[in-house]
């Protein structure tokens, strides 16, 4: 189950980056395609920037 969701997400990503080298807008739909909700896009870019802001911190 985790490996089909990883491989939906990594699917996902490779799309948005299609759409973004094409500098066209991405779907919601497509954009939130990996992910089971929109919820769970939330906590996962939350959880990005958790890990960015503790990475900066280190730096400075």
């Amino acid at each position: 189950m985790k490996i089909e969701k990883y491989q939906r997400l990594i699917q996902t990503v490779n799309t948005s980056l299609e759409y973004t080298t094409k500098g066209e807008n991405m779907d919601h739909k497509v954009m939130f395609k990996g992910f089971e909700s929109a919820e769970e896009w939330k906590q996962s870019l939350a959880e990005q920037i958790r890990t960015g802001i503790r990475q900066v911190k280190k730096i400075t």
